[in-house]
């Protein structure tokens, strides 16, 4: 498994911009958010090579903070597989 070095310390917690893995990453198994972040990742840099418009710049920042905050989300879980 490849585990990139993300700066961590500018980056928002994942949980307090995704709202939906916020009200319920309490609840999930450590394997649960790995993969939500994993699809996240995957789905977040899928939309933002489709969109146009007006919107666009805005709608690509907050993209690119969903990405980096589920990328150092998904850093920090598996550094916590790789301990045990």
């Amino acid at each position: 498994m490849i585990v990139h070095n993300i700066d961590t310390s500018m980056i928002k917690a994942l949980s307090e911009i995704d709202h939906v893995y916020g009200s319920i990453y309490q609840k999930m198994t450590l394997r649960e958010k790995i993969s939500y972040c994993e699809i996240l990742i995957n789905t977040m840099k899928g939309s933002a090579t489709k969109r146009s418009g007006s919107l666009h710049a805005i709608n690509n920042e907050r993209t690119n903070d969903i990405i980096n905050a589920a990328k150092a989300e998904l850093e920090v879980l598996t550094n916590s597989i790789n301990k045990y």
